[in-house]
């Protein structure tokens, strides 16, 4: 046969099961049965089903054809008219149905029911022996249902399709579900009964036997409900495997009443008369051989009961019995091809290409090793595969290129059932499977052949495929698993071009091409592209070195759907240039390295590159070393650091420089901007300092920093980590910074290298940060280690450094430890300084001798002194405190006064303080002329005019009491207003944020809960955003047209536009659709909608202690600062009443 015969008997299988459906809709009474049969009782056949009789008349002529005569698109073509007069019943109207039949329901479910109905009945009647195994497995079954309103109790065909797939992985699952076999009334009876239907169905000698007394206590052992049954059923296998006279082997099949532990079980007792590792040596006759370390003879017995694993037991019946653990036994038998014939013909014929094996080995056997394994293999010995023209190929082409006898291979491939793991491919881990063959076809090499068989949540997909390489000139081509797909899918509603199922047959893409260019000497290097399909995703990289003088290297990747499984792709791209001849930069400096990259579709995540700089992502990102060799991780790491987003768009400049020839000191950067859905600027770098030399590294510095502005959050981020940073080659050096500020909403600022000081409270998300430290020993013992830090936050400085010491030797052991934290306030101008130091002695656990201090000093005045000297020597401990005033006085005095009017007004008058604005809402419908550069403003036609400056809040609801820690001289609150030729200008304020702390008196206490910035009027707009027209510039006139239709006659009388109209019609003119309006945010720009969401600034309101009643809101005050000023006056004489954020209240 050829080798689409194959799909041609599946084809022939399906008209054969759906010919009875079209046969009964040509018989009246026939189809009425059919549908008692499915539960409804009908006096006549619905109109609807009369027309499957004329969907189905081009299956019945295929089917009544010769077999020569029919093709497999013919059969194909009749089988999609049946299907579709299938589904086109449940769009019929209700009047075509008789009111004998719950109409809904009918429609519902009569083509599925009915589908499934001659299918069932096809294969547990013409192909009963493949029907009743999957009858076993769960995926045919027969429901009993009962009588439901207009619907008769029947029993329902059903075939589970989505198990086909699952069969392959959890083969037992379906048998579990369908027999109820884990449940508390597992379905026995019908189990045995399905096993036994399957043993018939197979052809298997049956018989009984009686139990010898042996066998009968093995079977009653422990039971609660007497003796078993004395008589077990014994399947021969003697004539099925040609075993010679004198030698047997089958089956016992018994039932083990239930115990105390299991419910009542199915044992299996394997029998031979051969030896162990008995088996023919004549390749031309059957063998069977029995390996392992279990003896048949006696006992030996698999026992399967509900809700429990499989059981082995052996050496019941030695005299006397003696329980045994055997750990493997193993059955193989071997069938050679018919005789005569050097091989069996699976595919092709004998003297054209065909695919043919030398024999087939079949293995059963259990494995206890461990988790108890029973398994069943089939094993196709020397498959070979050959590549013939036959003598009347009109191809003399491939005649020519093959030669007379043509191509040919052979491998060896196993399918293995396990009871752990499934189906699987003998020497893989799953249905996959990677076979050598070592084939030449010109100039075309075949590696190996690829098989696969992949279940998914729509059916199965058979690959076969082989390894390709072939040579192009200089370009050498490595394609992996390319080749063809068979993919079968079990579609909802069952439309497919088999019915219920649907079978395509296509290209496969390969999982890898390899590329290696070798142009003598001009050009050589390579590349790896894969495909995983699985995740739509395409990636390679690719090295070229061009003369030896510059190395391109590329690396990226395609995704072809997004996340959400939503249509359309991303990509990602890295090309560097390295190697070339250093370009100079100045004092010392070289560009050594040059890159770009560019993403469409992908954004970066912040999160997982500051996670990876410990790691070496960046390493793997910028200016990777071998981007082929490491391409596995270089994806991974793209994968993971440049994820799939809609909308957004990355575009970034990377460069390697160098400090010194040689260079000491090199540096990997990047600065990536990402726009679209969000606009971001990230920054990443790579600093290695190697001194003295590259050679000799005594000072080995490796820093990695990643740095991110996200402009509309108004936050900036920066991390650095040292990594594989040592002194003198094996003292550690380690340490982290980090800085967070944000300048939008809510300015902030804390920079932190090696952390900050224990009294500071870190803002919300500011990471935990590893010390700057150094390790002066390589081991643990000695261990001297000694760490530092500095913080600048925006009113606070903090440093401090520690050193730790321990030793330890015959039992002794002496540590300690020395260090000090200073926080210093800027304004007004404060410092705490706490220190200890301790030096300990200790034999084993026990303290001989400890001497510790621990202080805090506070200043600048009074200078305060305070703390605690301790001194221990075995049990006795004396401490010490102090507190003394080193410098005594009153705190420094304040600045002088500051007139803050006189420093606004200056602030006002700075051009600075002025900007244009345009309108963002009103585009010009004119080109205005660009204007030289000048010092005056011109105020934009549709724009307004706005002045800001952050010397100091303006319409504050209190008084302004400080300025930068100085007394106010004169005016304390301040507003500005405008005016032109004597009218008063409208306006609108203008926020900018302010440290309160700044500008009103707070204690200690209250600078800790106030907010660290506020947002506070620091200026006014001037001007409207509406389109204003004065009156006297306005000039009427009268808007016609006239309407020109080609063909007519006669000419149109002008049309004269109404003005009520002209809006409306404005919307829809040429301007309105400029492609201008249709790109970027302007898409979704709508004037008449309103904002989905509004960020609003915090809000404060003033509530009672007790019942957390809100007091009515105050005028003027808005912010956190006027809120607590109008706080402290109303508890001026008791605490009454507190300050809550607004959210918190109940409306």
């Amino acid at each position: 046969m050829n080798d689409t015969e194959l799909l041609r008997g599946l084809i022939d299988d399906v008209v054969l099961a759906l010919a009875p459906l079209v046969e009964a809709a040509h018989e009246p009474d026939a189809c009425i049965a059919l549908l008692r049969e499915l539960g409804w009782a009908t006096a006549s056949v619905p109109a609807p089903l009369q027309a499957l009789a004329a969907a189905g008349a081009g299956l019945l002529d295929a089917l009544a054809a010769e077999p020569g005569e029919r093709s497999g698109a013919g059969l194909l073509a009749s089988i999609a008219p049946l299907v579709n007069a299938l589904q086109a019943i449940g769009t019929q109207p209700d009047s075509a149905f008789p009111d004998s039949v719950d109409i809904a329901a009918f429609k519902a479910t009569i083509a599925r029911d009915l589908l499934n109905h001659v299918i069932v009945e096809h294969l547990l009647g013409r192909r009963y022996r493949i029907g009743r195994w999957l009858k076993l497995a769960g995926i045919v079954q027969l429901v009993a249902q009962p009588a439901s309103g207009r619907r008769l109790a029947f029993t329902q065909r059903r075939i589970d399709w989505p198990r086909v797939g699952a069969l392959l992985t959890d083969p037992v699952a379906g048998f579990r579900d369908s027999h109820a076999w884990i449940s508390a009334a597992p379905q026995r009876a019908q189990a045995f009964g399905d096993i036994a239907a399957v043993i018939e169905g197979a052809g298997l000698d049956l018989s009984y036997f009686k139990l010898d007394p042996g066998q009968l206590a093995f079977a009653s052992a422990g039971s609660t409900q007497g003796p078993a049954q004395a008589l077990g059923v014994r399947l021969d296998f003697n004539e099925t495997l040609g075993l010679q006279a004198g030698s047997e082997a089958g089956l016992q099949l018994l039932l083990r009443p239930a115990t105390a532990q299991r419910g009542e079980a199915l044992a299996v007792l394997p029998f031979a008369t051969l030896g162990a590792g008995t088996a023919s040596t004549d390749d031309s006759q059957i063998s069977l051989a029995i390996s392992g370390d279990a003896d048949l003879a006696q006992g030996f017995a698999l026992t399967w009961a509900p809700g429990r694993a499989l059981e082995v037991d052996a050496g019941f019946l030695r005299n006397p019995p003696a329980a045994a653990s055997p750990t493997r036994l193993q059955l193989d038998l071997r069938v050679p091809p018919p005789a005569g014939d050097a091989e069996r013909v699976l595919l092709g014929a004998a003297d054209r290409s065909r695919l043919a094996m030398r024999s087939v080995t079949l293995s059963a056997g259990v494995a206890s090793a461990g988790a108890l394994d029973a398994f069943v293999e089939l094993g196709l010995e020397k498959l070979h595969l050959a590549v013939k023209p036959s003598a009347d190929d009109t191809d003399s082409f491939m005649a020519s290129l093959l030669g007379p006898d043509g191509i040919s291979a052979e491998f060896s491939v196993g399918l293995r059932l396990s009871s752990l793991s499934g189906f699987h491919l003998s020497g893989s881990g799953g249905l996959q499977g990677r076979f050598p063959v070592g084939l030449r076809l010109g100039p075309l090499d075949i590696d190996a052949v690829t098989l696969g068989l992949t279940p998914n949540a729509q059916g199965l997909d058979l690959d076969v495929g082989a390894s390709v390489r072939g040579r192009l000139g200089p370009v050498r081509v490595l394609a992996d698993a390319t080749g063809l797909r068979l993919a079968a899918r079990f579609p909802d509603p069952p439309v497919g071009n088999l019915g219920p199922l649907d079978v395509g047959l296509g290209f496969k893409p390969p999982s890898g091409i390899g590329l290696t260019v070798d142009a003598q000497g001009v050009l050589t290097g390579g590349g790896f592209l894969f495909h995983d399909e699985a995740q739509g995703l395409y990636a390679g990289a690719m090295q070229l070195s061009l003369h030896e003088r510059i190395t391109l290297k590329a690396f990226g990747l395609i995704a072809t759907r997004l996340p959400d499984g939503s249509r359309g792709y991303s990509l990602l791209v890295f090309i560097t240039a390295e190697d070339f001849q250093p370009i100079p930069l100045g004092l010392g400096f070289t560009l050594l390295g040059i890159g770009g990259m560019v993403g469409v579709n992908r954004s970066f995540d912040q999160d997982v590159m500051r996670q990876g700089l410990r790691n070496g992502t960046l390493a793997t990102l910028l200016f990777p070393r071998d981007p082929v060799g490491n391409a596995p991780a270089l994806i991974r790491s793209l994968a993971a650091a440049f994820p799939a987003r809609r909308g957004s768009y990355l575009l970034g400049l990377l460069a390697r420089i160098g400090w010194f020839t040689p260079t000491l000191v090199l540096m990997d950067l990047a600065l990536i901007l990402e726009f679209g859905s969000r606009t971001r600027l990230l920054a990443l770098g790579r600093i290695s300092a190697l001194l003295p030399s590259a050679a000799n590294d005594l000072v080995r510095l490796n820093m990695e920093a990643m740095g991110v502005i996200d402009f509309d959050a108004g936050t900036a981020a920066v991390d650095a980590v040292l990594v594989d940073s040592r002194l003198a080659h094996k003292f550690a050096i380690t340490g982290s910074a980090a800085l967070r500020a944000g300048f939008a909403s809510g300015p902030s600022f804390v920079l932190a290298v090696g952390g900050l000081n224990p009294h500071f409270a870190p803002p919300a998300g500011f990471p935990a940060l590893d010390r700057v430290a150094i390790a002066l020993s390589s081991g643990n013992n000695p261990r001297l280690v000694c760490d530092a830090y500095f913080a600048i936050t925006s009113n606070t400085v903090q440093f401090g450094a520690h050193a730790s010491l321990y030793a330890s030797a015959a039992g002794f052991s002496v540590e300690g430890d020395v260090g000090f934290d200073v926080l210093v306030q800027l304004a007004p101008l404060h410092f705490i300084a706490d220190y200890h130091a301790r030096l300990q002695l200790k034999r084993g656990s026990y303290n001989l001798f400890m001497v510790e201090l621990a202080g805090e000093l506070e200043g600048p005045r009074p200078l305060r002194l305070s703390g605690k000297a301790s001194f221990k020597i075995f049990w006795f401990h004396f401490s010490v405190h102090f507190d003394a005033t080193l410098v005594s006085g009153e705190p420094p005095p304040l600045p002088d006064a500051v007139d803050v009017l006189a420093q606004l007004k200056q602030a006002l008058v700075a051009p600075s303080a002025w900007r244009i604005e345009r309108s963002a809402d009103h585009p010009h419908g004119v080109a205005l002329r660009s204007l030289p550069p000048s010092s005056a403003l011109v105020l934009d036609p549709l724009g307004r005019l706005s002045v800001t400056q952050q010397v100091v809040p303006l319409n504050t609801a209190r008084d302004i009491d400080t300025f930068g820690g100085a007394p106010v001289l004169g005016a304390r609150r301040f507003a500005v207003t405008a005016s032109m030729n004597g009218a008063p200008l409208a306006s609108t304020a203008r926020a900018a944020a302010f440290a309160p702390a700044q500008y009103f008196t707070m204690t200690d206490d209250q600078r800790l809960a106030a907010p660290a910035f506020e947002t506070m009027d620091a200026g006014c707009v001037f001007g409207s955003t509406a389109l204003l027209i004065d009156a006297p510039q306005s000039v009427a006139a009268t808007l016609g047209y006239r309407t020109v239709v080609v063909g007519e006659a006669a000419v149109s009388a002008p049309y004269v536009l109404p003005a009520a109209q002209l809006p409306a019609f404005s919307r829809s003119g040429s301007a309105a659709r400029a492609p201008v309006r249709q790109v970027g945010r302007a898409r979704f720009r709508s004037s008449v909608a309103a904002p989905a969401a509004t960020l609003q600034a915090p809000q404060w309101r003033i509530a009672a202690n007790t019942g957390g009643t809100a007091l009515p809101a105050l005028a003027g005050a808005a912010t956190w600062s006027e809120q607590h000023a109008a706080l402290s006056t109303l508890n001026r004489g008791k605490a009454l009443y507190q300050l809550l954020p607004a959210h918190e209240l109940l409306a």
